[in-house]
Parts: C-alpha cells; sequence; structure tokens
C-alpha cells in the first residue's frame, strides 16, 4: 500500500471496529498513519527515509555533472525501519516535517553564498 491507502486502512479499522480482527500496516509517515498507530488501529508503517531518498539522487547528479561524468551515480539502499505502537512516539514528537510528524516547512539558514 502506498501513504494514502495506509492511512485510510487505519480509519477503516478504526471505524468498524477491527483492531483485533485483522492485521494492519503499510508504507510512509502521514500524521494520519501515525496516529493510528498511536491509537492501536494501525499495526504498522515502514519508515523508508523519503528525505534521504530525494536528497541523496540529488546530491549524486550534482557529484555526476561536476565530474563532467566520471562519478557515476552509485545504488542507494535508504534502508527502512518500522514503526510500530512500542517506538511510534518518537515519530509523533518530532518537529520535522522529513519525519512525518508534521507539515511545516522548516527552513535551515545556510552559511554564506554559495561560490
Amino acid at each position: 500500500m502506498d501513504a494514502g491507502s495506509t492511512q485510510t486502512v487505519g480509519a477503516i479499522v478504526a471505524k468498524y471496529n477491527l483492531q483485533h480482527q485483522v492485521a494492519s500496516g503499510g508504507f510512509d509517515l502521514t500524521p494520519q498513519t501515525l496516529s493510528a498507530i498511536n491509537n492501536g488501529s494501525l499495526g504498522f508503517t515502514i519508515d523508508q527515509q523519503p528525505y534521504l531518498q530525494g536528497f541523496l539522487p540529488t546530491l549524486a547528479l550534482y557529484l555526476f555533472n561536476l565530474s563532467g561524468g566520471l562519478v557515476n551515480p552509485p545504488e542507494t539502499n535508504t534502508g527502512l525501519t518500522f514503526v510500530t505502537k512500542s517506538n511510534v512516539s518518537q515519530y509523533l514528537h518530532t518537529t520535522s516535517r522529513f519525519e512525518g510528524s508534521t507539515t511545516q516547512q522548516k527552513l535551515i539558514p545556510r552559511s554564506g553564498p554559495i561560490a
């Protein structure tokens, strides 16, 4: 399942009180999915490191262009983490949207211009 499907499964399990009748889980870290895990209507989700999935290819393409094509983009495994009731609290209290707990933009100041 994708992020939208996962959060919808959690909502349906809660709506029909199926927590003890079905196993449920999916992918991605939407706030609705994390809340569903926290309240017990979803068993798990998988943190696929979405920030790294976007950042690392950008970095690889930058290095490819900088080297004139001599540095090829590597195969990269960003890993995964199962988010369950036992570890969901750290995701619920993070202030970074890259961990899925907020949709607010977080600006990180640069130290100066890029030459």
